[in-house]
């Protein structure tokens, strides 16, 4: 004698069940409700296209194991709440990084958030963090400066003509760190930028910098040029 086909209590359909009688995409659907809830029971209107979306994964039980973890949790808490904008500039202030790209990408795909480029997107929060990590005012300042005026910038017009790609922003990255590294160079002989002339710069490229490859040249002209005093 057969056993009775097991039923889906959220969606009537046959199959294996995920958890009390549920079926995997009912069991993700009842997780991603009540961690989007905005307080009154309901999904405020931006997220509906996002809960829509990730309900209907292919894989529900990696939904399920995706929203169960705490960080991840807590970013859609927040998201969750009506007076918390829906904006890149809220995931930007969301942690870790690698959780935040992730969730950003969905939010993009199903049209909660415009696009943007991934990469750049990427870039300008490490750029962020790093600069954070200066604990001096004037250096930090100098660095935004050529980050911004010079690296940042050409990345942009990047951006404008196609997706910009991690070999460019992995430029972009080693040239602010050997920017940094410069200042430090400069500070270790009791020089500072404004004092700097070409002779400080003849003696930078002398010699390889420790632990890295020699300056590039825009961030050695930037000593008279990006970074005014």
């Amino acid at each position: 004698m057969s056993a009775a086909p097991l039923v889906c209590s959220g969606c009537g359909t046959q199959g294996p069940r995920y958890r009390r009688g549920l079926c995997g995409p009912c069991a993700l659907a009842e997780d991603l409700h009540a961690v989007l809830d905005d307080g009154q029971g309901g999904i405020r209107p931006e997220l509906r296209p996002f809960f829509d979306g990730v309900r209907r994964m292919r894989n529900p039980r990696a939904g399920v194991n995706w929203i169960s973890r705490p960080h991840v949790h807590a970013m859609l808490r927040a998201l969750a709440d009506p007076s918390v904008p829906v904006t890149h500039e809220t995931l930007d202030s969301m942690t870790p990084w690698r959780s935040v790209a992730y969730l950003r990408d969905l939010l993009m795909l199903h049209g909660v958030l415009p696009h943007a480029d991934r990469h750049l997107m990427l870039f300008q929060r490490w750029l962020r963090d790093t600069l954070n990590g200066i604990g001096e005012r004037e250096p930090r300042q100098l660095v935004e400066r050529f980050a911004t005026w010079h690296v940042l910038h050409r990345l942009r017009r990047f951006a404008d003509r196609g997706p910009v790609t991690e070999k460019q922003t992995q430029q972009a990255r080693d040239e602010i760190r050997q920017a940094i590294a410069f200042l430090v160079w400069l500070r270790e002989r009791g020089l500072l930028l404004a004092a700097c002339r070409q002779a400080e710069v003849d003696a930078w490229y002398a010699p390889t910098p420790p632990g890295g490859s020699p300056m590039p040249s825009c961030a050695g002209r930037c000593a008279t040029s990006c970074w005014p005093a």
